[in-house]
C-alpha cells in the first residue's frame, strides 16, 4: 500500500515561525518562517520517505461556518507585519518547489486534509497527517494516522486513547465539549477535559448522554441541560466539511521535485545559499555553450 503524506501548511509554517530565531536578508527582508518551512519538509520526506505528497493551504474567503457562528474566529489577535509579508510568499515558495497543492475558496486546510485523507482511503493509500493539531485526532482510524511534528510521534488510535483517554471515534464530542476558545468556540461551560472524558466514558457519546441526562446529578446536570444549544453547534464548527474535488492522487501528487531554475532565482533572492546547495546544489555556469567553472 502506498503512502502519501498530507501537509498541513499553515500549522507547519507557523511552527517554523514562531520556533525559530529571528531571520532577515541583506535588506532586512523576514524570512524565518519560509525557510523554517522548507527545512522541516525536507527533513519529514527524507525521513518518512512517502510514496505521495499532498499540501493542503487555507482557501481563503469567509468559511461557511460564520453562517453558524458569525464570532467564528472573531478572538483572533491581528498577524505580526514580518508573519504576514512571509505568508503571502508561500505561495511562491510552495509552487518553486514544485509541491502538489491543495486549496479550494472559502474552505479552510482542516477541510481539505480531511477530504484528502477520505480520497486517500477510497484511492487505497495510506495517509499520514503531518501536523501538530490535535483536531486531527478525531479521523484518526485504522490506516489513517498523524504525525505529530510537536512531538515527532506517529498517533495511531491507540495513541489517542493514551493521550486523551477516548477513543478517536468519540474526539468530535470530546472537542465539543470541551470547546476551543482559539477559534472561539464555546462548549459546555464548566465541564472541562476531565468532565468531558467521564461523560464519554460512561455513555459512550454526546447523543447518549443528551438521552440519560436524568441520571445526571446537581450542577453537572444543570451544566449540560444550559449548554445543549451551544455544544451541538460546537460540535458542528469543529467537525470538516466535504471539499468537492476531483483528482487521482497517485498521479496528482507524485512529486517530480522542483522547478529547479525557478527556485534558484527565489532562493538567491532570499538569500538561502543553505538550502540552495542541499536542494539544489551548485550550477555549471556556461558561455557561449562552453562550461566555465561552477558557481555555489
Amino acid at each position: 500500500m502506498k503512502r502519501i503524506l498530507i501537509f498541513d501548511v499553515s500549522n507547519i509554517f507557523y511552527r517554523a515561525f514562531w520556533g525559530s530565531d529571528p531571520l532577515t536578508t541583506s535588506g532586512g527582508f523576514p524570512v524565518q518562517g519560509l525557510h523554517g518551512f522548507i527545512r522541516m519538509v525536507h527533513s519529514i520526506m527524507r525521513d518518512g520517505k512517502p510514496d505521495l505528497v499532498a499540501f493542503a493551504m487555507e482557501g481563503g474567503g469567509q468559511s461557511p461556518r460564520k453562517n453558524l457562528e458569525p464570532l467564528y474566529k472573531a478572538n483572533r489577535s491581528e498577524v505580526p507585519e514580518d508573519l504576514r509579508l512571509q505568508l503571502a510568499m508561500l505561495p511562491e515558495l510552495m509552487h518553486a518547489m514544485g509541491y502538489p497543492t491543495f486549496k479550494y475558496e472559502t474552505f479552510e486546510a482542516d477541510d481539505t486534509i480531511a477530504s484528502l485523507v477520505k480520497k486517500s482511503l477510497e484511492q487505497g493509500l495510506e495517509p499520514i497527517i503531518v501536523s501538530s493539531d490535535k483536531d486531527f485526532c478525531q479521523i484518526i482510524r485504522g490506516n489513517v494516522k498523524m504525525l505529530n511534528i510537536s512531538k515527532n510521534e506517529l498517533v495511531d488510535e491507540a495513541g489517542v486513547y493514551t493521550r486523551y483517554g477516548i477513543r478517536a471515534d468519540q474526539f468530535n464530542d470530546y472537542l465539543a465539549i470541551v470547546g476551543d476558545t482559539s477559534d472561539n468556540i464555546t462548549g459546555l461551560k464548566g465541564i472541562g477535559p476531565k468532565g468531558a472524558v467521564k461523560l464519554l466514558a460512561k455513555y459512550g457519546s454526546l447523543d447518549e448522554i443528551y438521552k440519560h441526562t436524568n441520571e445526571l446529578k446537581g450542577a453537572e446536570q444543570k451544566k449540560v441541560l444550559e449548554g445543549q444549544v451551544a455544544v451541538y453547534k460546537a460540535k458542528a464548527l469543529i467537525g470538516f466539511l466535504d471539499v468537492p474535488f476531483v483528482a487521482d492522487l497517485q498521479t496528482v501528487c507524485n512529486w517530480a521535485g522542483p522547478r529547479k531554475e525557478e527556485l534558484r532565482t527565489l532562493f538567491r533572492k532570499l538569500e538561502f545559499r543553505d538550502l540552495e546547495q542541499m536542494l539544489l546544489g551548485s550550477e555549471v555556469v556556461q558561455v557561449g555553450g562552453v562550461d566555465i567553472g561552477v558557481r555555489k
